[in-house]
């Protein structure tokens, strides 16, 4: 696994273009009035092509875009397949 100092040009170069997964697993109430402030800060200094949200909590007022899944504990081997599925789906768009 690589690690890079967050300031390096080197990094900048990796995320241009590419995806930013925003992981969040508190509640929604304790992070959706900061997570446009977040996103936007995202955009800005690295210019993503895509960004994406997973929770492991409901987020009653973000619109889901494509696919929600809601059971990816560790004993549903069919929801975590499917959703496997979809991710390889959406990076082969890239």
């Amino acid at each position: 696994m690589e690690y890079y100092h967050y300031e390096t040009k080197e990094l900048m170069s990796r995320i241009r273009d590419s995806v930013i997964i925003e992981c969040k697993e508190d509640e929604y109430g304790e992070w959706k009035d900061d997570i446009e402030r977040q996103l936007n800060d995202y955009r800005q200094i690295y210019k993503p092509r895509h960004l994406i949200v997973a929770s492991l909590k409901s987020c009653p007022t973000i619109r889901c875009a494509d696919c929600t899944f809601s059971n990816l504990n560790s004993n549903n081997l069919r929801e975590i397949g499917e959703f496997k599925s979809f991710i390889r789906e959406a990076f082969k768009k890239l």
